[in-house]
């Protein structure tokens, strides 16, 4: 009896697997990453740098930033409320050099590209993927 229910664990967790790559890996995932990001974003605090010297945040710097994704693929950068930066953004996959797996990065004309390390309903947090670079969190206004 426990090696059948050792087999259908096994069973379950290996067709989990295979279902969630082939998910990953249609074209539905960019679609998908694109409407998530989509909405207003606020800065809640930049680290690195060299030797991880870097340590901002809005009180510290006397900053509000919002980041502003629209559906249009237009992008805009408020600080202290007063539009600073605008322009078209595009999503692409790149092999991060931290981790060496495949991240999504927003490229924008006037600023930096920002790897998404991480994103979910209400947390975003970017990097501008370099070795001393700095990382970024913002939440969903």
């Amino acid at each position: 009896m426990k090696k059948i229910l050792v087999f259908v664990t096994a069973l379950f967790w290996i067709t989990a697997c295979e279902q969630e790559e082939i998910l990953n890996n249609s074209g539905k995932e960019q679609e998908a990453s694109t409407k998530s990001i989509i909405g207003k974003w606020n800065w809640i605090r930049t680290d690195g740098g060299l030797a991880f010297h870097i340590h901002e945040t809005p009180k510290t710097t006397g900053k509000e930033i919002t980041l502003e994704f629209k559906a249009n693929n237009q992008f805009r950068k408020y600080v202290n409320g007063v539009l600073e930066s605008q322009g078209t953004y595009s999503l692409s996959s790149r092999t991060c050099i931290h981790t060496h797996e495949e991240k999504q990065v927003i490229s924008i004309p006037s600023e930096m590209d920002m790897m998404i390390e991480s994103m979910d309903a209400n947390n975003l947090q970017l990097s501008d993927e370099n070795f001393d670079g700095l990382g970024s969190q913002y939440q969903r206004k």
